[in-house]
């Protein structure tokens, strides 16, 4: 972090209440809980913390050279982002509430946590005056909200005796849903890399030109309608007109969908005392899903 950004408190506080001690019949616990906390997300690398600085631009044998012929080889890293001054930590603030219950003795238990979690003070690359020679600058303010419910059964198939033997199994499903609070410098909206980040909207929505199906005729397109400079004919797409211009472009592109899936979950590894098989079969129910090793 940088040299004014040295420290920060992360306070976290959990509480539980047993409404039932452990004990044998259909009930057999029950408790409530909750927690609150906030933690520092502490940068991975170095050049946050270094702020504006220099590189060697020249190598020799793979090792960098400072000056070359009396004169030196440092410059701005233009290729990369800006990096200033103030540039805080970014944390997490997450509140949490649930409880556990056991039936028959534990033989079947269920975990429900309703969650809230905000990722505050986010750095990001934005676009910077051209005048700077850079292209990107990295800024912090990006606050970005996640909500929803964790769901956890437990079942222990067969209950571990005096030889250490049993089966314990598990599955869980978790539903999420996260939204845009804010951006740096107060700004609604930011276009990076193809992609559009707007408040009020989910950070993984699609920005994509809506299709209202195909024009099959001439006579459907509408007089000089365009798509990004192109005239549309017959067998072309219907694209959504959004501004009711006429013409087709990045203004008609709308947020829609999304790349994570809003459910998913994955059953446990299944634990027989003093062996332990894994096996995970994970479902995702989305517009598409990427979580390596489970789906």
């Amino acid at each position: 972090m940088q040299p004014d950004q040295r420290w920060l408190i992360s306070p976290v506080f959990d509480a539980m209440y047993k409404l039932v001690n452990p004990r044998s019949g259909i009930l057999s616990a029950l408790d409530v809980h909750a927690s609150w906390g906030q933690v520092g997300d502490l940068v991975a690398d170095q050049l946050t913390g270094a702020g504006p600085q220099y590189m060697p631009q020249l190598s020799w044998g793979g090792f960098p050279l400072t000056s070359y012929n009396g004169y030196a080889t440092y410059s701005r890293p233009y290729n990369n982002a800006w990096i200033g001054y103030d540039i805080p930590w970014s944390y997490v603030q997450q509140v949490n509430v649930g409880t556990n219950v056991g039936f028959f003795n534990n033989f079947l238990s269920l975990s429900i946590d309703v969650y809230n979690k905000d990722n505050k003070n986010l750095t990001l690359t934005v676009p910077t005056t051209a005048e700077s020679g850079y292209n990107y600058e990295l800024k912090p303010g990006m606050w970005v909200n996640n909500k929803g419910v964790d769901l956890t059964i437990r079942a222990q198939l067969i209950p571990g005796g005096k030889n250490g033997w049993g089966w314990n199994a598990a599955l869980n499903t978790t539903f999420n849903k996260n939204m845009l609070k804010a951006l740096p410098d107060g700004v609604s909206s930011i276009i990076l890399n193809n992609q559009k980040l707007e408040v009020g909207h989910a950070v993984d929505e699609f920005w994509i030109f809506r299709n209202e199906g195909i024009y099959n005729s001439q006579s459907e397109v509408p007089s000089g309608r365009t798509f990004k400079g192109l005239t549309l004919n017959a067998g072309d797409p219907e694209w959504l007109d959004v501004d009711g211009n006429n013409v087709i472009n990045d203004d008609d592109r709308v947020l829609k969908g999304h790349a994570l899936p809003q459910i998913f979950g994955a059953n446990q590894p299944v634990y027989l005392q003093r062996l332990r098989f894994e096996f995970s079969v994970a479902v995702c129910f989305g517009t598409s899903c990427y979580q390596p090793g489970s789906c």
